[in-house]
C-alpha cells in the first residue's frame, strides 16, 4: 500500500492512533518516515540475491568505506562485511611463506644461480601453494632490485646485478606463484638498493639508468607475466618518494606500462596525504596513517581531491580481489590448510633448486669430489656446519619446517663410510634460537615442552594441552596453535610453557626473551625475565636478556607465562615468542687447526647468517665475520686438501686465503636441503652447474666510487656510475674481479661451436636467431649455462662494453651436443635516448658474443642492422 493512499483512508489522526496503539505525542507521519528510512537501511546493509560485480561494490559503498579500504590491518586489506567483502590477506616472502612454519626455498640470489626458468616456475607454485595453505590470498614477491651494492643486508633477495637475468627470473616466479591463484607482488618499485637510511634517502639516478637498469624487471612482471600487485620502496629518487611520486607511478607504471593492478606501499614507507593519494597509489600499508576518512573526508568535501580519484583506487582493490578469487565467491578458504604445506612437490623443486643453485668457483687439481676411501678422516670445520644456513633475516626470513645442516647430511651420507670430525674452530657470537634438542618435558625424560593455552587471561579453567618443540612463534604461528584452530579462544588467551632445559656444557650463558605481549621467564623456580605493558601491532618484538653462569649436562627448571591479544588473522601478531640463548664459547681455532692437520681433508663452511644478512641494516665490509679469515687460514697451512664452503647472501672477500686452499663452492642461502644440496656436490652425487648472478670483487675499493662513498651522505645517494653497475663496470674499467658475472665450474668440460648468426621477421618485427652448438666433451653429465651478450660498435651514446640478452641452460651427457638457438629480438639492440625520450635502435653493427661467463667469451659474430629494421 502506498503511503499518500494510506494516510488518505484514515479518518483522523487521533482515532488512528488510537487504532494502532500509537504511543500519545507520535504522529503518523513521524512513524512511517521511521518505518521508511529503517526499510532503506535494510535493504542497504543485505547482501544482494545475485553475484557481486565491482560496478555493484561501487555504487553500494558509502564515502567514508571507499575510504577505509584505502588503509590496511597490518597484513590485510580492510574488510566491508556490510557488502561481503573480505580482506586480501597478505605474506611476507619472497621465497618462501613467513606465516608460521613453512617450506623454506632458497633464497632468490640461489634460485637466479640456476639460470634455470623452469626450475624458478616450480618454486613460485610451492610458494603458491604454500600461501593457500595459510588461507593468504597474496605473497609479498618478488624482490626485483639490482644488486648495485654488494653490502646491502637484502641483496639475498634479489636476483643479482643485471637486469635481463632478474627480468626473466622474476617473470618465471610470479606466473609459478599466479598459476596457484595467489598473487604476487613485485616489490620495492624502485632502487631500494640499500638498508642504510633506506627510509628518507634520496637517489639521484638518471632517467636513462632507471629505464635500462633499475625499471626492466619491473616491467616485464607488469607486461609479461601480469603481476597482481606492485610495492612501492620506501627511499626517494629524484626528489619525491616512491610512494608518491608522479613519474614512477603516473607516468610509467601506469601510463607506459599499462598497469592495471594493485599499487601499495612498503609497510610504513608514506609520508603524506598529498600529493600521494592524486597520485597513482591505491593501498596503505599496514594502517591508514594518512589515507584515511578522518583526513579524505574534509579534502573530498573541499574539492581538493575527487571521488572519482578514490574510485580508480577502490576499483584497484576490487579488482584483485575478484581476480584472485576473494569475490564474488571465496575460492580458497581463508584457514589453515596442512595438506599444502611442505608436499612432496615442493620438496623436490627445493632440493633440484638448492642443487643446481650451487656454485663451483675453485678446483684445483680436481679436488672435488671427494674421493672417499673407507676410514677416511674427514675434518668439519666452521660456524655454519652444524648451523642449517637456510634463509637471511628480515622480512623474507621463513620459519623453516625442517632444515638439513650440513653436518647432518654428512653424517648420514658417509656413516661407516669415513671418520668424521667436528670442530667448528668458530662460533658465531649472537644469540639463537634454542634448539629442540635442549628442550625435556617436566619429567626429564621426553623431549620437548609442556603447553597449556587457556581460553582467558588468567590461566584458569581448562586448558588445552599440547607438546612443542621449542619456543619460536613468529608472524602468523597462531594460527598452527590452539589460539587460532580452537573456537573456545574468542578473545585474550594465555600460554604456559613447563619443562626442562638442558646446558651443552659449563660457563656463562646469556638468555635473551623476544615477545610481542607481556611474559614471564622462570628459571628453577626463580623469575628471571619479566615484559609487560608491551604496545600491540608490533613487528619488532620487545626483547629482555638475561646472563647466567650454569653447570654443563644439566637440567633446570623451566617456565614461561604468555598473555596474548585476541587472534586477528588479519595482523597475525596474536602470538610473538622467541626464546634465544648463546651458549659459552668453547670452539677454539687452534682445536680446529689440530683436528685438520691429522685429517685427510678439511671441509670448512664459513660465511655469514641472517644475523649478518638481513632487512633494517647494510653489513659493514665485504670480509667474513668473526675471525674466519684467520681460521681457513690456519687450516690450510696445514691441511693441503682444504675445502671452503661459503653460505652467504652476497659476495664476499675471499682474497685473503684463495690461493691457500684448492677447492671453493658458493652455496648461498640455500633453504631446508641445504646441508643436503651440499653433500650432493662435495660426493659428487650431483655435478655444479650453478653460475654467478653477481660479480665478486677482489676487494671493495674495485667497486664503483658512487657505492664506495654511498654511506657519506646521510640524505642524498647519487648514482654517478649511471648505466655501469656490476659486470659492466668491471668491464669498463678493465677490472678483474675475483670471479667474474656468470663464472661457475664443473665436473665436466664443455667446447662451444658452430656460430651462426640469421635474421627473420616475425609478425612485422625482425628478430635474430643466434645458434651455436655445445658438446659435453667430460666424463661426467652435466648441465652449461651459455650466455649471449650483445655490443655495438661506435653507438652514438655510450653504452656498456657487452649486456647480457640471453641465455640456455643445457643438460648434456658425456661426449653428447646440442644445438642452441637463442633469439634476440628489438630490446636485444635498443637503448634509451633521453633527448628523444625514446627507445632507439642504431643503425650499426652489433658484436654478437657467446660464452661462459661474461668474461669468457668463446664464440662471436656480427649483425648490421640497417635503417628501419626492428
Amino acid at each position: 500500500m502506498k503511503i499518500n493512499s494510506f494516510l488518505s483512508k484514515k479518518s483522523n489522526d487521533r482515532k488512528f492512533r488510537q487504532k494502532v496503539l500509537l504511543p500519545s505525542g507520535i504522529s503518523i507521519i513521524s512513524l512511517l518516515l521511521v518505518l521508511f528510512l529503517f526499510t532503506m537501511a535494510c535493504n542497504r546493509s543485505a547482501k544482494p540475491s545475485q553475484p557481486l560485480s565491482k560496478s555493484y561494490l561501487l555504487s553500494h559503498l558509502s564515502t567514508k568505506e571507499k575510504l577505509e579500504l584505502l588503509g590496511g590491518v597490518v597484513m590485510s586489506t580492510k574488510p566491508i562485511p556490510r557488502l561481503g567483502i573480505p580482506s586480501l590477506r597478505m605474506s611476507d616472502g619472497p621465497v618462501g611463506v613467513r606465516w608460521g612454519r613453512a617450506s623454506a626455498f632458497p633464497a632468490a640470489v640461489a634460485l637466479a644461480s640456476t639460470w634455470d626458468t623452469v626450475i624458478v616456475r616450480k618454486i613460485g607454485r610451492g610458494i603458491g601453494r604454500e600461501v593457500r595453505a595459510k588461507g593468504r590470498n597474496i605473497i609479498l614477491g618478488p624482490n626485483v632490485n639490482i644488486t648495485r651494492n654488494p653490502l646491502n643486508g637484502r641483496a639475498f633477495e634479489a636476483f643479482g646485478e643485471d637486469p635481463f637475468l632478474t627480468s626473466r627470473m622474476g617473470v618465471s616466479y610470479i606466473k609459478g606463484v599466479q598459476q596457484e591463484g595467489i598473487g604476487a607482488t613485485v616489490k620495492h618499485f624502485v632502487a631500494n638498493n640499500q638498508e642504510f637510511k633506506r627510509y628518507v634517502i634520496d637517489e639521484k639516478i638518471s632517467e636513462r639508468a632507471l629505464r635500462e637498469i633499475y625499471f626492466p624487471a619491473f616491467k616485464a612482471a607488469v607486461q609479461q607475466a601480469h603481476v597482481v600487485a606492485v610495492m612501492t620502496a620506501y627511499n626517494q629518487v629524484n626528489g619525491e618518494f616512491c610512494g608518491s611520486n608522479c613519474f614512477l607511478l603516473n607516468t610509467v607504471l601506469r601510463n607506459d606500462w599499462g598497469f592495471k593492478g594493485l599499487i601499495m606501499s612498503d609497510w610504513h614507507a608514506l609520508h603524506s596525504t598529498f600529493p600521494t593519494v592524486n597520485n597513482a597509489l591505491d593501498l596503505e600499508m599496514p594502517v591508514g596513517k594518512y589515507l584515511n576518512p578522518k583526513i579524505l573526508l574534509p579534502a573530498l568535501q573541499s574539492g581538493k581531491v575527487k571521488i572519482s580519484t578514490i574510485n580508480t583506487k577502490v576499483n584497484s582493490i576490487l579488482t584483485a580481489e575478484f581476480r584472485l578469487h576473494v569475490l564474488p565467491e571465496m575460492k580458497f578458504p581463508q584457514h589453515l590448510t596442512d595438506s599444502l604445506l611442505n608436499t612432496s612437490a615442493s620438496q623436490r623443486a627445493a632440493l633440484q633448486a638448492a642443487n643446481e643453485g650451487i656454485v663451483l668457483l675453485k678446483n684445483k687439481n680436481h679436488q672435488l669430489p671427494i674421493k672417499i676411501t673407507k676410514g677416511m678422516r674427514i675434518a668439519i670445520i666452521g660456524p655454519n656446519a652444524a648451523h642449517a644456513n637456510a634463509v637471511g633475516g628480515g622480512s623474507a626470513e621463513v620459519h623453516p619446517i625442517f632444515v638439513v645442516s650440513p653436518l647432518k647430511a654428512l653424517q648420514k651420507a658417509l656413516k661407516g663410510k669415513a671418520v668424521l670430525q667436528y670442530a667448528p674452530g668458530v662460533l658465531f657470537q649472537y644469540p639463537q634460537p634454542v634448539p629442540p634438542t635442549a628442550f625435556y618435558q617436566p619429567d626429564g625424560i621426553k623431549q620437548g615442552l609442556r603447553a597449556a593455552f587457556y581460553p582467558n587471561d588468567n590461566f584458569s579453567g581448562q586448558a588445552v594441552v599440547t607438546t612443542v618443540a621449542q619456543i619460536d612463534y613468529r608472524q602468523g604461528a597462531a594460527q598452527e596453535t590452539p589460539v587460532g584452530s580452537n573456537a573456545a579462544f574468542k578473545g585474550k588467551f594465555t600460554v604456559r610453557w613447563t619443562g626442562k632445559i638442558i646446558t651443552p656444557s659449563s660457563g656463562k650463558y646469556t638468555f635473551d626473551l623476544r615477545s610481542g605481549s607481556p611474559v614471564d621467564l622462570f628459571l628453577n623456580n626463580k623469575k628471571v625475565i619479566s615484559l609487560q605493558n608491551n604496545k600491540q601491532m608490533q613487528f619488532i618484538k620487545k626483547s629482555a636478556i638475561y646472563q647466567v653462569t650454569l653447570k654443563g649436562n644439566r637440567l633446570y627448571d623451566l617456565k614461561i607465562e604468555y598473555h596474548g591479544q585476541p587472534y586477528n588473522p588479519d595482523k597475525g601478531i596474536s602470538l610473538l615468542l622467541q626464546l634465544n640463548w648463546q651458549p659459552p664459547q668453547t670452539a677454539s681455532i687452534q682445536h680446529a687447526v689440530s683436528v685438520a692437520a691429522h685429517s685427510d681433508i678439511a671441509l670448512i663452511f664459513a660465511g655469514t647468517s641472517s644475523h649478518f644478512e638481513s632487512e633494517g641494516f647494510d653489513r659493514k665490509n665485504l670480509r667474513l665475520p668473526d675471525n674466519q679469515d684467520e681460521l681457513i687460514r690456519r687450516v690450510a697451512r696445514v691441511n693441503k686438501h682444504t675445502v671452503v664452503i661459503l653460505s652467504t647472501g652476497a659476495p664476499v672477500v675471499v682474497n685473503p686465503w684463495i690461493s691457500q686452499v684448492p677447492a671453493l663452492l658458493e652455496t648461498w642461502f640455500d633453504g631446508e636441503y641445504i646441508g643436503t644440496a651440499i653433500t650432493n656436490i662435495l660426493l659428487g652425487e650431483v655435478n655444479p652447474s650453478g653460475k654467478l648472478p653477481v660479480t665478486f670483487p677482489v676487494s671493495w675499493k674495485q667497486e664503483p666510487l658512487s657505492v664506495q662513498n654511498y654511506r657519506n651522505n646521510d640524505s642524498t645517494d647519487t648514482y654517478s656510475e649511471g648505466l655501469y653497475v656490476g659486470y659492466r663496470h668491471f668491464d669498463k674499467e678493465q677490472i678483474k674481479p675475483q670471479f667474474p658475472f656468470g663464472f661457475g665450474l664443473s665436473y665436466t668440460s664443455f667446447k662451444y661451436k658452430n656460430l651462426k648468426i640469421t635474421t627473420d621477421t616475425i609478425g612485422g618485427k625482425l628478430s635474430a636467431d643466434v645458434s651455436f652448438t655445445i658438446t659435453n666433451t667430460g666424463k661426467r653429465e652435466g648441465a652449461e649455462i651459455a650466455q649471449v651478450y650483445v655490443h655495438e660498435e661506435n653507438p652514438q651514446l655510450d653504452r656498456p662494453v657487452k649486456e647480457l640478452k640471453g641465455f640456455a641452460r643445457v643438460d648434456l651427457k658425456p661426449g653428447a651436443s646440442k644445438t642452441v638457438h637463442v633469439k634476440l629480438d628489438r630490446d636485444a639492440f635498443h637503448y634509451y635516448n633521453p633527448v628523444k625520450k625514446a627507445w632507439v635502435v642504431d643503425s650499426a653493427t652489433f658484436n654478437i658474443l657467446v660464452g661462459a661467463s661474461s668474461r669468457n667469451i668463446l664464440l662471436s659474430g656480427n649483425i648490421k642492422l640497417g635503417k628501419g629494421k626492428f
